[in-house]
């Protein structure tokens, strides 16, 4: 049962840690339409160009969000069966 525990408690920090990546990766995308604000402030600000940059945060959200999922994927769940096999695993018995 503890060696079950543990394994569990190693897929849900693994997932936690995956879960931090992908919002750091989607926050620093969204971060990036602000340099777009400085950059060009007539088309991205806050008065008459908020819906440009709404988009722009949310398009470098997504961007960032999906490579991140491409270069770093979940990982499989790695929980043990009672016999002490990984499921889904061919040589556990049971």
């Amino acid at each position: 049962m503890n060696r079950i525990l543990n394994a569990l408690k190693e897929d849900l920090k693994s997932g936690v840690v995956w879960a931090k990546g992908l919002a750091a990766a989607a926050v620093g995308g969204g971060v990036s339409a602000a340099a777009m604000a400085i950059k060009d402030p007539l088309a991205f600000n806050l008065t008459t160009g908020l819906a440009n940059l709404e988009t722009a945060a949310a398009t470098g959200a997504i961007l960032a969000g999906a490579a991140y999922i491409t270069r770093s994927p979940l990982k499989k769940v790695n929980a043990l069966q009672p016999d002490g096999g990984a499921i889904g695993d061919q040589t556990s018995k049971g």
